[in-house]
């Protein structure tokens, strides 16, 4: 079939991944759709959306369980990590809770105002992207000399990135929608763009060739 599939098929494909250990964020990010559709898309199957947790349901493991912490540690969200782990946020927070982790202040911003970011909240916004490319298939090395190589510029617009937050100009890792794997470092309005575009170097050909036109 050409072009996007009609919404019951992608619902019933969304499910299935979902199923499969796929997490909601990467569902959304695959099909171009936000969290609130894949989890619409799970329910609309008559599957649920909360994770294995408590009362009955698959527990955590230790082994899991010191990988939550850590990577917790390392700036992952409650949320992130309920999906990763297939258990529901209020686990996460048990589990942090009996290691003995000061949990971060609900509501609090995951970044701070311009021209108030210190070293310390750098350093936990960097590690938050470096997890981020770990789920796309790199290692924290690879991200660190992708930022090197790149010099810390977009590697679509060359634009000077941030490597914290969640600015135009914030670092963000560019995968590829089918196979999941990271391609490199780009900021956020590229990033943003070329999902728009669906990946798709035609349609980008089309638009370059649209506003050449018209100049």
């Amino acid at each position: 079939m050409n072009g996007r599939p009609v919404a019951s098929e992608e619902r019933a494909s969304i499910a299935h991944e979902y199923v499969a250990g796929v997490s909601i964020e990467r569902l959304a990010c695959k099909y171009h759709r936000s969290p609130q559709f894949v989890r619409q898309s799970i329910l609309s199957q008559g599957l649920s959306t909360r994770r294995p947790g408590r009362g009955g349901q698959r527990k955590v493991v230790e082994e899991q369980q010191l990988a939550i912490v850590d990577e917790y540690r390392d700036g992952a969200t409650i949320e992130m990590l309920g999906d990763k782990y297939r258990c529901s946020p209020g686990t996460v927070r048990n589990v942090l809770s009996d290691h003995g982790v000061e949990m971060r202040r609900t509501g609090r911003p995951s970044i701070l105002a311009e021209g108030c970011i210190d070293e310390d909240s750098i350093y936990r916004q960097k590690a938050r992207a470096r997890l981020r490319a770990r789920l796309f298939g790199w290692a924290p090395e690879q991200f660190d000399q992708a930022w090197e190589s790149q010099h810390g510029l977009c590697a679509v617009c060359e634009t000077p990135m941030k490597p914290y937050g969640r600015y135009n100009d914030s670092v963000s890792v560019d995968h590829n929608h089918d196979t999941g794997k990271a391609r490199s470092l780009v900021c956020q309005m590229c990033n943003k763009g070329l999902g728009q575009f669906k990946d798709s170097p035609i349609l980008l050909r089309k638009a370059a060739s649209y506003l050449e036109a018209h100049q």
